[in-house]
C-alpha cells in the first residue's frame, strides 16, 4: 500500500464510511448515466472555431499537414520574430526531426533561462480556444509556463467542442487525474494595474499554435453525430461505453471493433440465452456496420 492509499484509508476509517469500492462504482455509474446540460451551438467545424477563438486571445495560429512540417513551421515562426532557434521541448516530442528544421532542442523540464518552450497538448477546446495540458514525466508543466515564448503542437483530431468533453476524454483515456491539469488560453495576461492588460506578466508573452492534421479526414465526432442521427437508441445505449468520440473516424471504428470483441467474449462466458451482453453485441454489430459505410462514403466523396 502506498503512502497516499494509507492516508486515504485512515481518512475513510475516521469518517466511518466503509465499502469504498461500492460507493466509487455507484458514483462512476451516476457520472456515466448523467445527461449533459445545455451545450453551446458550434458554428462551422471545430478546427475553424478553435482557430478563431485562439486568435481572439492573442495567440498566433498556423496549420501544417504532419509533424515533420510542424518542426519547419516552428523554425519559421522563430526566425520571422527574431527569436532564438534553441528551445526546450517536452520529452514526448523528442522523436521529431527538429535538427533538420534548423532548431537546437533539449528534451527536459524548463528552467528560467529557457527562452522558447515547445509542447504538445492532451486536447484542445474549440469553445474557448483553450489548450488542455497534463503534467507528467514526458510532459513537464514548466515547458509551457517558464519560457517567454510557448509553441504548442495541436493535432486537429484532438480538438473537442467543450470543456465538458475535454474532461470526459480525460476520464476515458486516463482514468485518474495527473498531478496537474493546466489550461492555456493565449499568452499570460493581467489587468491588475489600472485595468490595463499586460501580456507575459505571469508566464509566456507569446503563444504560437501549430495545428497538425488533414482537415479532409473525417473526425470521430462527425462520424458519431451521423451514427446518432441514423440509430439514436443504439448510440444512446453505447455512449457510456464508447465515451466521447475523439480522433479520426478510423480511430472510432477501431474502438468499436475492440468493444464488440470484448462484449462477444463476455456474452460467451455468460453461457445462457437472454444475458445482458446479447443486446450489447447486437448494438455494436449494427453501429459498427453503419460506421464503416458512412466512413467509406465520406472518403469516396472527398
Amino acid at each position: 500500500m502506498s503512502a497516499r492509499d494509507e492516508i486515504l484509508e485512515r481518512v475513510r476509517r475516521g469518517v466511518g464510511k466503509g465499502d469504498f469500492a461500492g460507493r466509487r462504482a455507484a458514483a462512476e455509474r451516476y457520472m456515466a448515466e448523467r445527461k449533459l446540460g445545455p451545450q453551446p451551438t458550434m458554428n462551422g467545424d471545430l478546427v475553424s472555431r478553435f482557430r478563431e477563438k485562439a486568435e481572439s486571445l492573442a495567440s498566433t495560429v498556423a496549420t501544417v499537414a504532419d509533424l515533420v512540417s510542424a518542426a519547419g513551421e516552428a523554425a519559421r515562426y522563430l526566425k520571422e520574430n527574431a527569436l532564438p532557434n534553441a528551445a526546450v521541448i517536452a520529452p514526448e516530442l523528442a522523436d521529431i526531426a527538429w535538427a533538420e528544421a534548423g532548431l537546437t532542442v533539449a528534451a527536459r523540464s524548463a528552467v528560467d533561462a529557457d527562452a522558447v518552450g515547445i509542447t504538445g497538448c492532451f486536447c484542445a477546446v474549440a469553445e474557448t480556444g483553450t489548450l488542455m495540458l497534463l503534467s507528467g514525466a514526458a510532459t513537464p508543466a514548466t515547458v509551457s509556463l517558464l519560457p517567454e515564448t510557448h509553441i504548442a503542437l495541436v493535432p486537429t483530431d484532438r480538438i473537442v467542442a467543450t470543456m465538458e468533453e475535454a474532461f470526459a476524454l480525460l476520464r476515458a483515456e486516463r482514468g485518474e487525474l495527473p498531478r496537474a491539469v493546466n489550461f492555456i488560453s493565449g499568452p499570460s495576461r493581467t489587468g491588475d494595474i489600472e485595468q490595463t492588460i499586460v501580456l507575459g506578466a505571469h508566464g509566456p508573452c507569446r503563444v504560437h499554435l501549430i495545428l497538425v492534421g488533414d482537415k479532409t479526414t473525417m473526425s470521430a465526432r462527425d462520424l458519431w453525430r451521423a451514427l446518432t442521427e441514423a440509430s439514436p437508441d443504439r448510440c444512446s445505449r453505447l455512449f457510456p461505453l464508447v465515451g466521447v468520440p475523439v480522433g479520426s473516424a478510423d480511430y472510432l471504428i477501431n474502438r468499436l471493433r475492440v468493444l464488440l470483441r470484448n462484449a462477444g467474449i463476455a456474452d460467451g462466458r455468460c453461457g445462457y440465452v437472454g444475458n445482458p451482453y446479447e443486446k450489447l453485441v447486437e448494438d455494436y454489430v449494427m453501429v459498427l456496420a453503419a460506421a464503416e459505410k458512412i466512413a467509406l462514403l465520406h472518403a469516396t466523396v472527398v
